[in-house]
């Protein structure tokens, strides 16, 4: 779509993707250690419980992951977007929305934190929500560096290269 709009859909999707990964870290540590005692007569359960607990401490490097698609194709789609140079101001406008929008959703997951104990599982997912205003800006700014600063080429007397 290569639209500025599009950061406030990433934005929401960073929010719900934290507070999933976050609850479903809590429930899922809180079940394996009842089940590793329940389970014990079985070595393949125990083993499981394990590989669990291990795909459990990747959650924070698989939600890193999913910030840096999403960030590349708001990148990508605003290059391939056209806008006229005049309308760079309402996606100025747009931009400092994104960034307005941006601040009560960190804020409500710092509260979200508070309220559910410790972030040290997630120290990357807790950096990038705690700088989630900082981060929209920065990646508004890029966007619109983009989309409104990449060379025309072809028609009226231009060179092609």
């Amino acid at each position: 779509m290569g639209s500025v709009m599009n950061i406030i859909l990433v934005i929401a999707v960073m929010l719900i993707g934290a507070i999933v990964f976050v609850v479903g870290h809590n429930m899922t540590q809180e079940m394996i250690t009842p089940l590793k005692v329940e389970l014990n007569q079985s070595n393949e359960s125990v083993v499981a419980l394990e590989k669990t607990e291990g795909v459990l401490g990747q959650l924070d490097y698989i939600f890193f992951a999913i910030y840096m698609g999403l960030v590349l194709f708001l990148i990508f789609s605003s290059f391939m977007a056209d806008r006229h140079p005049a309308l760079i101001w309402i996606g100025i406008l747009v931009m400092i929305i994104a960034v307005i929008v941006s601040v009560p959703l960190s804020n409500a997951y710092q509260v979200f934190m508070a309220h559910m104990g410790s972030s040290s599982a997630f120290p990357i997912t807790h950096y990038l929500m705690n700088n989630l205003p900082w981060l929209t800006a920065l990646t508004g700014l890029i966007c619109l560096g983009i989309m409104y600063a990449k060379i025309r080429m072809g028609g009226g007397g231009a060179t092609t290269f």
